[in-house]
């Protein structure tokens, strides 16, 4: 005789699968931001013009690198093939005229050249909206900046994860030219004292030896920002009904 089936069995297995995968997927899109990030942010958006573009170019990235003071002379701070040892192991970043802030592109390899390139890989992003590498772009590393005279202030945090460890960092560049910032300041973005000790140390050595430089590299195609994870975040925002007004507008499309 076959057994009867616990329908009321199966049904409470079911639920609780799906309470798990409601769960996980909360996890993965609302991790949290931590406390001692969040409360040392302190630039944030207006999404309003900033007046950059009349000091910097803007239409392509900036690659930094790091020379040895103590064996280069300043004519060859300029030299894009210096040694990279600083900036989030030196990844690449770009400004938004309202105040946005990205680092870490995207590259594709160039099999004409040989080589890896990060123009086509911005323009993989706006070229092909729903692929992998475009959802990889906006959930990396954003944030926003403030001018101060001849001076870029940054403030980017890392895109919270559950059972991540989530970071953030400021950083200051003093303009040259419209093609050349020199870093000049970088500084954990948290209130916890560790991080702060822990980055004394790292000054102490670093500033000594090194100077960094970033050199504009001009893109056909630069990707636009509105699918950014941070724009989603209210405390983002300077003004709350400009965060409402965002979240609408991501909605109607």
């Amino acid at each position: 005789m076959k057994e009867k089936i616990n329908h009321s069995h199966y049904g409470g297995i079911k639920f609780l699968l799906l309470l798990i995968y409601i769960s996980f997927f909360y996890s993965i899109n609302y991790a949290a931001l931590p406390k001692r990030i969040r409360n040392a942010f302190v630039y944030c958006h207006h999404n309003k013009e900033t007046g950059i573009d009349s000091l910097i170019n803007m239409n392509g990235y900036y690659r930094i690198s790091c020379i040895d003071t103590a064996i280069v002379s300043n004519r060859k701070l300029f030299d894009s093939g210096a040694e990279c040892i600083s900036m989030t192991s030196c990844n690449p970043f770009m400004f938004y005229p309202n105040g946005l802030f990205k680092m870490n592109l995207p590259v594709k390899y160039d099999s004409i050249y040989n080589q890896f390139d990060i123009s086509l890989g911005l323009q993989e992003i706006v070229e092909n909206i729903k692929g992998n590498e475009n959802k990889w772009f906006y959930y990396g590393l954003w944030g926003s900046y403030i001018l101060c005279n001849d001076t870029i202030k940054i403030q980017y945090i890392d895109k919270p994860w559950p059972l991540s460890s989530t970071y953030g960092r400021e950083e200051w560049f003093k303009i040259i030219n419209r093609d050349s910032l020199i870093h000049i300041n970088s500084m954990p973005l948290s209130t916890d004292k560790s991080d702060w000790k822990n980055y004394e140390n790292y000054k102490a050595i670093k500033n000594k030896k090194y100077q960094c430089i970033a050199v504009f590299v001009p893109v056909v195609k630069k990707p636009t920002p509105e699918n950014a994870w941070i724009l989603k975040e209210k405390w983002f925002w300077c003004n709350e009904q400009d965060w409402k007004d965002y979240m609408e507008k991501i909605k109607k499309k």
